[in-house]
């Protein structure tokens, strides 16, 4: 996956819902989606 198409990802879940996804099953892949971006979920 390139650097691009992960960054539209991350914003994918930050624009659809992510405080609903943070709090169901998903929170370890969401963490990891946004901690894992090269611009950092801060």
């Amino acid at each position: 996956m390139d650097a691009s198409r992960f960054r539209d990802l991350a914003d994918r879940l930050k624009a659809y819902g992510l405080p609903i996804v943070a709090k169901g099953p998903h929170l370890r892949l969401t963490s990891l989606v946004l901690g894992a971006s090269p611009g950092g979920a801060a």
